[in-house]
């Protein structure tokens, strides 16, 4: 008989140190992210974002699996943010923070029904979409699907300039990776 996340592809052993350190990006550091995010779309008179490049699903929720995020502008109706998950939703919560975590986890829903769902979560426009990061035949089908809510704005460059301002935790993290390579370079030169 098979444990529950041996099933999904993964268990929680998977996303911890040798020692069991969590490795998951704190929760309080995700609740500044996508808050930071949030700022900045309201400021740039955006609606919210749709993020779906990888990199930034990790940095905005923590984990990254095949999910996109709507992270909703200041002011929103529903202004917390949402992670549309397609495969493991157990894995998405405890990579965002378990009981924690500061957005929703969901099921993606069907692509007829993510307008609805974005109206029911206060959207009155077209999110934003990463134009600088997804492959454009991808993106068109995003952009096709919310052209009912308008032209989608790129917030590319919204997200770059917020990801360049790095936190005291990151700049940490950044120290540890130093370490670690320095380590390694002096372990090549002894062998």
């Amino acid at each position: 008989r098979h444990h529950p996340s041996t099933m999904s592809g993964w268990n929680e052993a998977d996303l911890t140190g040798p020692d069991g350190e969590d490795w998951r990006v704190p929760v309080s550091e995700l609740a500044a992210r996508q808050h930071r995010l949030s700022e900045g779309l309201a400021e740039a008179g955006i609606s919210g974002a749709f993020i779906q490049h990888p990199v930034d699903l990790y940095y905005y929720a923590g984990g990254r699996q095949n999910a996109s995020m709507y992270i909703p502008a200041r002011g929103a109706k529903n202004s917390q943010g949402v992670l549309f998950v397609r495969r493991s939703l157990q894995r998405a919560q405890f990579e965002g923070g378990g009981d924690d975590t500061p957005h929703e986890v969901l099921a993606f829903p069907r692509m007829a029904q993510l307008v609805a769902t974005l109206r029911q979560r206060g959207a009155t426009s077209a999110p934003g979409l990463q134009f600088g990061e997804i492959p454009a035949t991808y993106s068109q089908r995003f952009v096709d699907v919310f052209s009912e809510l308008g032209t989608c704005p790129d917030v590319t460059a919204l997200i770059h300039r917020q990801r360049e301002i790095k936190s005291q935790w990151e700049m940490d993290q950044m120290d540890a990776a130093a370490e670690v390579q320095i380590r390694m370079f002096e372990a090549v030169e002894t062998v």
